[in-house]
């Protein structure tokens, strides 16, 4: 396990154990569309599984970035007068977001530099390599939305016609549109997820480029924006969809 992946998954333990502390013994949420209400089409699954893949990913924030955050984090929500439980919890949270992105550039840009001595390779390149690994992963994870939202948004046009010909009650048809919800939360995790690793990416190439060519690793940020641009359209169609289905 390499240091920085491995600081990421410290952070994550930090995280759950300042909820819990500070909320009080309180359950954290189940995966997105792990929950057990209605069965799963093959195209779900196929998504549950590369929603895994997305989440393991080469870029990490680092722990110390994630430690000093958390005190600013909840400090500021003190500061504005937002003290309950909840605030503090979620200003922790913030803040270990914050100062983690903040550190990991640094942290990345440090430990690809000791891989291309080791490897005999330009940083960009070991960069690159990262960053194509994730966009690989993250383009299966797309082409399985993609099917998966096409399906949603086919149940929730039967839904319509369900509900007015009575066919379907209220709690039945809520039922249904949690699990397109569950589907809905994945994706737009997923999105958040690429957002920031685009955003860390953006900011290693901004330290790199001074000293090396960039355009392997260039090459890579666009074809994640692609995927990004695809998964948003993805999303917001889906999205559409559910709130017609309410309407």
């Amino acid at each position: 396990m390499n240091t920085i992946a491995f600081a990421r998954r410290s952070a994550g333990t930090l995280a759950f154990a300042l909820t819990v502390g500070l909320a009080g013994c309180q359950s954290m949420p189940a995966g997105n569309i792990g929950a057990p209400e209605g069965p799963h089409s093959a195209a779900e699954l196929r998504l549950q599984q590369s929603e895994k893949r997305v989440r393991e990913t080469v870029y990490a924030a680092a722990l110390t970035g994630a430690l000093w955050g958390v005190p600013i984090g909840m400090a500021v929500k003190w500061a504005t007068g937002r003290r309950t439980t909840k605030d503090l919890v979620d200003g922790a949270k913030q803040g270990m977001l914050f100062g983690g992105s903040i550190a990991a550039i640094d942290g990345y840009v440090t430990a690809k530099k000791e891989q291309a001595g080791k490897e005999h390779i330009a940083v960009t390149e070991a960069a690159a390599r990262d960053l194509r690994k994730e966009n690989a992963n993250l383009q299966d994870y797309v082409a399985n939305a993609v099917r998966v939202a096409a399906e949603g948004r086919a149940r929730l046009g039967s839904l319509a016609q369900d509900i007015a010909s009575r066919k379907l009650g209220a709690d039945e048809a809520r039922r249904a549109r949690e699990r397109e919800e569950r589907n809905l939360r994945s994706m737009e995790d997923a999105l958040a997820e690429a957002r920031t690793t685009r955003t860390q990416y953006a900011g290693a190439v901004v330290k790199l480029r001074t000293s090396e060519p960039t355009g392997n690793l260039d090459g890579e940020i666009q074809r994640l924006d692609q995927q990004i641009g695809q998964l948003q359209s993805t999303v917001s169609a889906y999205r559409r969809a559910l709130e017609v289905s309410r309407a």
